[in-house]
């Protein structure tokens, strides 16, 4: 990365599926264990795991308040153009099925409800899910 980075943009991205810790406890160090690019023998690179963050440091954030805004107002577009899509065909209820992160958030199942749409989500209490019907 010294050599070839000097001609990018970015020198290095280091990225991460995990979050880091430099910190094993007990005051033990786990740099060496859990880092795998280093700036030299003993400085770690930081490694990034929110996409959001490396798609910013890739293309930037926007120059400014504008272009952030429409950034997100494509997000909401996005749902819009789906709400629309469901009530188009007559559907009522939707299920919502995502990651951990996306069903405990409220963002899909407001944008949803707010168009009139009723979205039924999973939870603990629902037991398994057979032929399209919960069961206990």
């Amino acid at each position: 990365a010294q050599h070839i980075g000097q001609e990018t943009p970015l020198p290095s991205l280091e990225l991460s599926i995990n979050e880091g810790s430099l910190s094993c406890g007990d005051g033990l160090s786990c740099a060496y264990r859990n880092t795998l690019a280093w700036q030299n023998p003993t400085s770690p690179l930081p490694m990034e795991r929110n996409p959001q963050v490396v798609f910013e440091r890739l293309f930037g954030d926007g120059s400014t308040d504008a272009e952030r805004a429409a950034r997100r107002a494509q997000a909401l577009s996005l749902l819009d153009a789906v709400g629309e899509a469901i009530l188009a065909r007559g559907i009522k209820t939707v299920g919502l099925l995502g990651t951990k992160f996306t069903m405990e958030k409220t963002f899909y199942r407001d944008g949803l409800t707010r168009k009139g749409i009723t979205v039924l989500t999973p939870n603990q209490n629902m037991g398994h899910i057979s032929s399209g019907r919960p069961t206990a």
